[in-house]
């Protein structure tokens, strides 16, 4: 007698299908294949796989009778110590930052928020009016230091299903220009594990100020950014490791879009140090966890074989390098002290950096930013050799004519190897730029023009400037006006016109919502190109004022997601208001009269006009410095600097003490005015005068 089919047995065959996704892909926010009794990823990643059956919407039975009950307590709480709040003050008790305080019931107790009557530049209208002035009582009460709001945020650890939600944020606003990460790879290695990795936490709390999430609060945001970044620092500082450094180098483009000043300089130095152990001579790598599996560690292990999975690996490591070597670029031109990564660690990787960042990369999202990246790195070298230039003029002499005819010719070198580099920029590169300040006839090309192509014009634009500045409008002493030829001197104020020009057109292209899109290191080039303007105005060559105030439009907009662009903001308008009344430009030790002096550094113009009372507490017993006064220390301390590039010597290395504190008072004092995660306090200059 024939077999009869019998369609249950075969069904019983088959897998079994659930109608519901499991716990574990709910939580990872994964697609499920929903098979019984363990789906395939919660199979292949050893993890137990529950389904829970659905749940009826709402709150469980009897939930939410507590939940009131636990409301209504608390509130009876907050009520009774704001009574004893408002009793303490009408018996004329002060509170100072050494006593307790009573937690506001905003949350925001830990962050530096806007004072009343102050308002964020973020909230001004743009009809061009001057900001408010706060009331004297406002001001009267200076802001907390750095280390006391921060230990006031309680570090909370933030949940998986948000890291995993705003790690594509990262890869939307940031990775096209910096791409030294692979998406794929990255949430491959989330899926793989039960825990966020380091580097996804590292890529949530950069990604904070792009989200959306109504969840997100202001205290949230300090409480999981802190903790993120005490994270990272402890993990990276007890255990190197390969993962470690990837997470320290996002923190380290984090915090340089918060500071150029020595809150990043630490981070920046570990990387740097711990970079040069990416070199694989002697089978020498960086350590790997355990639980990385088929990553570094791995293709380490399987020789020299020519693998795909260790050419894979050589080349993430290869990008994380250079992604490491051009935040030291970033950082170091800000500053008045010179890279701490040599030429013989740069060497190594050189000869493979053209295979790493290939520039036919086509017209792919993601190929096509490769590409870009790989003509930027030639960028930050000419960078690198123009900081040198900038230690040079410090120690030039106007009596040694010899001398400022090397530095003249050295100026000459370097502006060829920018004019190269802009003229072998390849078609797909390229940038229309428009003359309109209001920019509303746009080419083709510039609406198609990615982010980073942008970015990669106007830190070209913000070289010119830096190197031609030197020459066009020299200090007021350390090297005469005669030294310069008038040749010499009219030519780089040509340039730099022309290239602010450029600046003030990408600026005025750039709309407010794609602003997010642009890195810190585009407000810095707007810092230049706005502080230049003041320069030229000072010396008699007037630049219309729209021009400049397109320019702060953008760092307006630029300081929403980079903390660094509301204090070129602020800089910026203090120096332009001082310009404007006639103060502080005699002796006053004003914005103005640093800005000024070329040979000051952007980094030690933030630390000496951060606000705290420290250093107005240091300054104010001393007197007024003015250019003159700083003329003499500023040479010598710049000149140590300079010798220190030529020996390698970088033990010998000082930053310039200008500003009144002494060594000792500069460490007990705290660090820039930035919160745990984001400064909101608005950045209208604040003088610590009533």
């Amino acid at each position: 007698m024939a077999d009869t089919f019998n369609p249950v047995s075969h069904a019983d065959s088959r897998p079994q299908k659930m109608s519901i996704t499991c716990e574990r892909c709910k939580r990872l926010k994964s697609r499920c294949d929903r098979r019984a009794p363990s789906c395939r990823r919660c199979e292949v990643a050893g993890a137990p796989c529950e389904y829970l059956g659905r749940r009826r919407p709402g709150f469980p039975a009897g939930c939410r009778q507590v939940l009131e009950e636990k409301i209504s307590l608390l509130q009876a709480e907050v009520d009774v110590l704001r009574g004893k709040q408002q009793g303490n003050c009408s018996s004329g008790a002060v509170l100072t930052p050494s006593s307790p305080s009573i937690s506001e019931p905003d949350g925001h107790n830990g962050t530096c928020r806007p004072l009343e009557g102050r308002p964020s530049p973020l909230d001004q209208t743009k009809d061009g009016g001057e900001g408010v002035v706060a009331p004297r009582a406002a001001i009267e009460q200076p802001p907390l230091s750095t280390l006391l709001r921060t230990n006031r945020i309680k570090e909370r650890k933030p949940p998986d299903d948000l890291v995993a939600s705003l790690i594509s944020l990262f890869f939307l606003h940031i990775h096209p220009w910096i791409p030294f990460l692979d998406a794929q790879q990255v949430l491959g290695e989330m899926g793989r594990l039960d825990e966020p990795p380091l580097l996804c936490h590292a890529l949530f709390g950069i990604s904070l100020p792009f989200s959306l999430d109504s969840r997100l609060t202001q205290s949230l945001c300090d409480s999981f950014w802190k903790y993120t970044k005490r994270r990272i620092l402890f993990e990276v500082l007890e255990e190197p490791s390969y993962a470690s450094l990837e997470a320290l180098a996002v923190l380290t483009l984090d915090l340089s879009g918060m500071t150029n000043g020595p809150q990043v300089w630490g981070a920046l130095a570990i990387a740097v140090r711990l970079a040069v152990q990416l070199k694989t001579l002697d089978g020498r790598v960086l350590r790997t966890s355990p639980t990385e599996e088929g990553s570094e560690g791995e293709a380490e292990r399987e020789g020299p074989g020519g693998s795909p999975t260790l050419h894979a690996a050589q080349l993430r490591r290869r990008r994380l390098f250079w992604a490491i070597y051009t935040l030291d670029c970033y950082v170091s031109i800000t500053t008045s002290h010179p890279s701490e990564l040599g030429e013989h660690h740069i060497a190594h990787f050189l000869p493979s950096r053209d295979a790493t960042w290939p520039a036919n990369g086509g017209d792919a999202g993601a190929a096509r930013s490769i590409a870009v990246f790989g003509y930027h790195l030639k960028l930050m070298d000419i960078s690198r050799a123009l900081h040198t230039t900038y230690f040079e003029y410090a120690a030039l002499s106007g009596e040694d004519q010899s001398q400022v005819a090397r530095w003249l010719q050295r100026v000459a070198d370097c502006s060829s190897a920018l004019t190269d580099w802009f003229r072998e920029i390849p078609q797909g590169m390229q940038y229309v730029y428009d003359d309109r300040p209001d920019g509303r006839r746009v080419g083709e090309s510039r609406r198609c023009a990615p982010p980073s192509v942008a970015m990669a014009h106007a830190y070209y634009h913000s070289l010119v400037i830096y190197l031609h500045g030197l020459v066009a409008f020299p200090s007021l002493a350390g090297i005469g006006s005669h030294s310069h030829p008038e040749a010499y001197r009219s030519a780089s104020r040509e340039k730099c016109a022309s290239s602010v020009e450029s600046l003030v057109s990408i600026a005025s292209s750039v709309t407010k919502n794609s602003v997010a899109k642009l890195g810190w290191p585009f407000a810095w080039s707007l810092w230049v190109a706005a502080r230049h303007i003041l320069i030229a105005r000072h010396n008699g060559f007037a630049f219309p004022a729209e021009k400049f105030d397109a320019l702060l439009r953008c760092l307006e907009w630029s300081a929403r997601y980079w903390q660094i662009g509301g204090k070129y903001w602020r800089l910026l308008r203090q120096a332009d208001d001082e310009q404007n009344s006639g103060s502080s430009v005699g002796g006053d030790a004003g914005v103005l009269c640093f800005l000024l002096d070329q040979r000051v550094a952007t980094s030690d113009l933030e630390d000496r006009f951060r606000i705290d009372s420290f250093f107005k507490e240091a300054v104010g017993t001393s007197e007024p410095m003015s250019v003159s006064g700083v003329d003499s220390r500023l040479s010598s301390s710049l000149r140590v600097n300079l010798e220190t590039v030529e020996t390698g010597d970088l033990d010998g290395l000082l930053a310039p003490d200008l500003f009144g504190p002494s060594g000792d008072s500069w460490f007990s004092g705290p660090l820039s005015a930035s919160s745990a995660y984001q400064q909101t306090y608005p950045v209208y200059y604040w003088d610590g005068r009533s």
